[in-house]
């Protein structure tokens, strides 16, 4: 091989090395300017929520970046330039241009001979020296560490969960008349407060039972109740539905009921991983359930495991509206449930008797009536009285007549003092309400002492005075 063919195969091989430095600048720019249309779609969808489509992001990288693959392809150096560069860059003096010149018009006399021998050895040496020196990757590499660095704090913005006021575990304040009691003891309801409903659906058998379209055996009630406690370990663990799944671990479904009322109004603030986490528990339960046929609350909970898993894939605030019905739809499955069954398991019965009534409130009774004024107070004669007397009348008002019922036992409000052994139709009562004095002048005396209320009246009375 004669010189100038050396000197050829001595540029090509600098043409390759151009290009493979040529190349690599071009992927780490792809690489970088990729990631930068990637934080450029997620910043837009962040800030003004109009690119809520992860593969509308797709499309910016491959916008940005796409270019700089394709000049991979174009990026081969021409051998004329690339020779005047040489020159240039290694301070040459034009010899390899006019090598490639001398070689190209096909001149030859002993002057380009010792040119191109020349030329022959500085291009040998050319190939360590760009590798050395001709990659200039720098700014590449600086903005390719850049976008990672912001990569990384976005990964981890998303991945950190911050707490929103939905996400904040609200206590909801009891609904005044929810008391467990309450029905057994005033089953009429209190006056001036609305009546309590105990009408409640049962079957002849007191096995089935159907009320708003749900029928549930014994069986199923037990199977129900079970799936609700696994559900209920599963959810008292995460802070955003531990009252949830205390209700649940409690087997109280009005609590239940309410509990998911109030997520209902939150799910649209979770965070995906809370999401992931109430999917796979509904899952579970609604599994249960519908091997166990009981609907149509099963149905209703793979409903919205079905509503959260769209919320999450699409990031869908109408999904999530979804989710929030549904899971209003299995806080009325509960409320249903619970209005058949009571906290025992057992089927409700269709409604409290007038005796039971009567045991609740208190037995009519016939007993004199004392009257007692201002000035002072007497036993007189006997009196019938219907019904029974309403607590909360007989402490309204301040300097009235009041109406004291004296059954000889301990159930009246107050008990009136021991009257003297004088057969008296009227004994005047004067003295303050501490201690009063029965017909001082006589000398025979007795005590009007206040009667210690029971609980069952206290809680009239706070009822009362707390609407």
């Amino acid at each position: 091989m004669n010189s100038s063919n050396r000197v050829i195969s001595g540029i090509f091989v600098v043409q390759f090395i151009v290009w493979i430095q040529r190349s690599t600048r071009k992927v780490i720019r792809f690489l970088w300017m990729a990631i930068a249309g990637f934080l450029i779609g997620w910043g837009i969808n962040q800030v003004w929520s109009v690119l809520p489509d992860p593969r509308v992001w797709m499309f910016i990288v491959l916008l940005l970046g796409f270019p700089n693959l394709v000049g991979i392809v174009f990026s081969w150096p021409r051998r004329a330039k690339l020779a005047w560069h040489l020159d240039r860059k290694f301070e040459l003096k034009e010899q390899v241009s006019t090598a490639l010149e001398t070689i190209k018009g096909n001149r030859s006399n002993v002057i380009l001979e010792s040119l191109i021998l020349d030329t022959n050895e500085l291009v040998r040496k050319l190939p360590v020296r760009l590798l050395l020196r001709g990659w200039f990757l720098i700014r590449e590499l600086e903005a390719l560490l850049i976008v990672l660095i912001l990569l990384g704090a976005v990964s981890w913005f998303t991945n950190v969960s911050f707490p929103s006021m939905a996400d904040i575990p609200r206590r909801t304040i009891p609904q005044l008349g929810t008391d467990p009691e309450a029905a057994s003891i005033f089953p009429s309801g209190i006056k001036g407060l609305e009546p309590i409903n105990n009408e409640q659906n049962s079957s002849t058998d007191g096995e089935n039972l159907k009320q708003s379209g749900i029928e549930l055996s014994k069986e199923q009630f037990q199977t129900l109740m079970s799936a609700i406690s696994e559900m209920g370990k599963k959810l008292s663990d995460n802070p955003l539905t531990t009252d949830l799944g205390n209700a649940a671990l409690q087997g109280d479904l009005e609590k239940m009921a309410l509990e998911f009322d109030s997520l209902a109004d939150q799910i649209a603030d979770f965070s995906d991983e809370s999401k992931k986490n109430l999917e796979d528990v509904f899952r579970d339960a609604a599994n249960r359930l519908d091997e166990a046929s009981i609907e149509p609350l099963s149905g209703d909970m793979s409903d919205v495991v079905a509503s959260l898993n769209v919320s999450m894939t699409l990031n869908n605030q109408v999904e999530s509206v979804g989710v929030g019905e549904g899971l209003t739809q299995i806080a009325e499955d509960l409320r249903d449930i619970s209005n058949q069954f009571g906290s025992s398991g057992e089927p409700t019965s269709e409604g409290l008797t007038q005796s039971t009534e009567a045991e609740s409130m208190g037995t009519e009774m016939d007993i004199p009536s004392t009257s007692l004024t201002e000035g002072g107070a007497g036993i007189g004669t006997s009196e019938r009285s219907e019904g029974v007397a309403e607590p909360i009348e007989r402490i309204a008002g301040e300097g009235d007549t009041i109406e004291l019922e004296n059954t000889g036992d301990n159930s009246a409000i107050l008990q009136a003092g021991r009257p003297s052994n004088r057969d008296r139709t009227t004994i005047t009562i004067s003295g303050t309400s501490e201690m009063i004095i029965i017909n001082q002048s006589t000398g025979s005396n007795s005590v009007l002492a206040p009667y210690d209320y029971p609980w069952k009246w206290r809680d009239v009375v706070a009822t009362y005075f707390s609407r």
